[in-house]
């Protein structure tokens, strides 16, 4: 392996995430011990914390013995599995300037169901939710 080679193995991989697409519809995994399959999905932020996933679907969140884990491993992530590709999404940082914070305007959306004196408020700009008292601080 030359100098370069080298060099390159040690620089740092592109930022990205990952998730787990079933090839027949297009859907991905939602994670967990019994993973289900949808639009969405769940993104995995590294390879280590895929592998656990993975190890987690395999070992059934039970014990395996050390001379049947192989095994096993292998017909259980077959099963879940089987007709799925892992797929890495470059994830890129672009800064876009969007508003100005002293235009952003909050409008209030009713206090229903909210209890005394709490009024849910929806960002104008966004729709992001926030909760605030009548005094304008925080809920």
């Amino acid at each position: 392996m030359t100098n370069r080679n080298k060099s390159e193995l040690r620089e740092k991989p592109p930022e990205g995430v990952y998730k787990i697409r079933r090839e027949s519809d297009g859907l991905f995994s939602t994670g967990g011990t019994c993973p289900r399959f949808t639009k969405k999905g769940k993104v995995w932020t590294s390879m280590g914390a895929l592998k656990g996933h993975l190890t987690l679907v395999s070992d059934g969140g039970r014990y395996i013995p050390k001379d049947e884990r192989a095994k096993v491993r292998q017909q259980r992530l077959q099963a879940v599995y089987g007709s799925c590709k892992v797929i890495f999404y470059v994830v890129s940082v672009v800064e876009k300037e969007i508003s100005e914070i002293s235009s952003i305007r909050w409008q209030d959306s009713g206090t229903e169901g909210r209890g005394p004196g709490v009024n849910p408020r929806k960002c104008s700009h966004c729709g992001h939710s926030a909760e605030t008292n009548m005094l304008g601080g925080p809920g």
